[in-house]
């Protein structure tokens, strides 16, 4: 393989890592913000506000979950790709 080819998968193997990694890091600090701080007042209690929460909550465990998954397949492409 030439060079120019070896860096253009390099960094295409890199940018993958760095989008799911991304994605990661905004799954994570959905589920963060989302938890009540003691000093806010507490949330109303409806069955749609909860229900809304509840897909919400889902969203983020996905995008982290997600993430995970991406960011894994970049670092086992970039393995490959520099030892393979």
């Amino acid at each position: 393989m030439n060079s120019a080819a070896f860096i253009a998968s390099y960094f295409s193997c890199w940018s993958i890592m760095v989008v799911g990694a991304y994605l990661m890091v905004s799954g994570l600090a959905d589920l963060v913000r989302r938890h009540n701080l003691v000093g806010e007042p507490p949330a109303p209690r409806g069955v749609l506000v909860l229900g809304r929460r509840m897909l919400f909550g889902l969203w983020d465990v996905f995008l982290l979950l997600f993430g995970t998954l991406v960011a894994a397949s970049g670092m086992l492409l970039l393995y490959t790709e520099v030892f393979g």
